[in-house]
């Protein structure tokens, strides 16, 4: 079995990145490294990457794509392509929406980086809907009995380093009538306000970047 990086690109400790990489480290015996924290530097994090045959990026959709930090590591990593070459790549990105188009731009980001960088890029998964997971194992969510079957196939092409193809996530998105989706939208938003005021912060604040 190749040698697999698990790279936690999400900031919160112990949230869904967290638990899908843990699932992936007892399947694939791969090593698990974060984006984050004082010991997790570009320099180490290009270390396990050299160390690697196969990584695969994991992390929550931030505005269309990975967290800006992922942004900031590629630009690194960038300046040592030609140690890189024989690197095979693969995305994991979960967000809130029930549309996998708007998670998707966050693996054609993975995508054209490896292009660039001559590294394969041999496939991604998206799980929509994902914040009702909050960290709990992936048979929590709504639709787990198509999901984790799909996971499992992707976690398969993993460990062989196989193309796996777009359409095993396109054909979880799930067909919901508008209200629904419309309600789905409310709960993420309530969602997003309770953790706002969790830290002190009210949602109804005009935003600091826009006080005079």
């Amino acid at each position: 079995m190749p040698k697999t990086l698990l790279l936690n690109a999400s900031p919160r400790e112990n949230g869904t990145s967290h638990m899908l990489c843990m699932r992936l480290k007892t399947s694939l015996h791969g090593t698990y490294r974060s984006l984050y924290g004082k010991t997790n530097t570009p320099q180490s994090l290009l270390q396990s990457i050299q160390e690697a045959d196969t990584i695969v990026l994991i992390g929550s959709c931030y505005c269309n794509s990975y967290p800006g930090n992922v942004t900031e590591l590629f630009e690194y990593l960038a300046d040592y392509k030609d140690q890189l070459t024989d690197k095979v790549w693969y995305g994991i990105i979960h967000g809130g929406m029930p549309y996998t188009h708007t998670h998707e731009s966050g693996l054609k980001h993975l995508e054209y980086f490896c292009k660039c960088c001559d590294m394969s890029y041999k496939g991604g998964f998206i799980i929509t809907m994902a914040p009702m997971l909050n960290g709990k194992p992936l048979e929590k969510h709504l639709f787990s009995k198509t999901i984790v079957p799909a996971f499992e196939k992707f976690t398969e092409a993993i460990k062989t380093q196989a193309v796996s193809p777009d359409s095993l996530y396109q054909s979880l998105e799930p067909k919901m009538p508008f209200i629904i989706t419309k309600a789905f939208s409310l709960f993420l938003s309530h969602s997003v306000d309770q953790s706002l005021k969790k830290y002190g912060l009210n949602p109804k604040d005009k935003s600091p970047y826009l006080k005079d």
